[in-house]
């Protein structure tokens, strides 16, 4: 099972990076301007003649506390209009970072705008300037503007509930695509409202430490690639009756999963082709699919991946 998980992490890494460019496009053209207010030294790379992407910080002094991003860098005042993807991975002392107004874009403007912030360990909020056009924040996490996508939830939170109103929790929301990353150890409880259509891929994968998450009866639709892949802590899961959608490797990788629940009266989706193109795998040897009495339909597809049937 472990190759299985890896093969899948290796895969997606890989289309991740190509579709990025990489962190950063143009490393070559990377400039540095040190704030002589903060003493941070600043990472950039200048779009056009008045904008800048802001690639990181000079690690060799890193900063503690809230970490406020500037809308301009150089003596030039290149306005900041970017933040390039995993511009401030790793950042393990940083309480808060507080997006400025300036921004336009986070991560090239891809749905896995958690990955600008991963592996910072004591982060407890990411709040935006309320006269920011793009993005939102509630205080504690990254939204869309509208607050429909949540895109980044600190890694220093142990429980987290999805507020009202979100439609998608994106890729990379609370996990990472490598179970070496440490971005969401502390995670441990969700609770996912009821307005949630899509639970994106790798939105919780790498949660090693997450012990219960609480969906509604009805609301999501559809559970992306890898979406809670190695989640080792999770004892239980109950599949929302309104799913149409399990993707492939969905659940895989979680050992201690005593049971899946599903809600539905008829089976969603499953698919049990061979390894690398399952909805669920790598999980307890004794886990049950709990069915509901008055279901109908072909479950069969379920004690092909391994599971006992027991209905309730």
């Amino acid at each position: 099972m472990n190759r299985i998980y890896a093969c899948l992490t290796l895969i997606l890494t890989v289309v991740l990076t190509l579709v990025s460019g990489g962190v950063d496009a143009a490393p070559s053209s990377r400039v540095s301007w040190r704030n002589p207010q903060t003493g941070i030294t600043w990472v950039y790379r200048v779009k056009d003649k008045n904008e800048a992407v802001l690639c990181g910080i000079k690690r060799e002094d890193p900063p503690t506390g809230e970490l406020r991003l500037p809308s301009t860098v150089g003596q030039e005042e290149f306005v900041v209009t970017e933040i390039a993807y995993g511009a401030f991975n790793g950042l393990e002392n940083v309480t808060g970072i507080t997006v400025p107004a300036s921004v336009k874009t986070i991560g090239n403007g891809r749905r896995d705008l958690g990955n600008f912030c991963q592996g910072c360990e004591s982060l407890t909020f990411i709040r935006v300037d309320a006269a920011n056009a793009h993005y939102a924040s509630d205080g504690v996490a990254l939204y869309d503007k509208n607050m429909r996508n949540l895109y980044a939830v600190p890694a220093g939170l142990k429980s987290f509930s999805v507020p009202e109103g979100v439609e998608t929790i994106c890729v990379l929301a609370f996990g990472c695509h490598s179970g070496k990353c440490r971005k969401c150890d502390k995670l441990e409880s969700v609770s996912v409202s009821k307005s949630v259509c899509k639970i994106d891929a790798y939105a919780f994968s790498a949660c090693k430490n997450l012990r219960e998450v609480r969906m509604p009866a009805t609301g999501v639709k559809e559970i992306g690639f890898a979406a809670f892949a190695g989640c080792e802590s999770l004892e239980s899961f109950d599949i929302p009756a309104s799913v149409t959608n399990l993707s492939n490797a969905c659940i895989v990788g979680c050992p201690n999963l005593k049971s899946i629940k599903f809600l539905g009266m008829v089976p969603p989706p499953l698919t049990a082709k061979d390894k690398f193109n399952v909805t669920f795998a790598g999980l307890n040897p004794s886990c049950e699919a709990l069915v509901p009495k008055a279901a109908s339909g072909d479950w069969s597809t379920l004690e092909k991946l391994g599971l006992k049937i027991r209905r309730y």
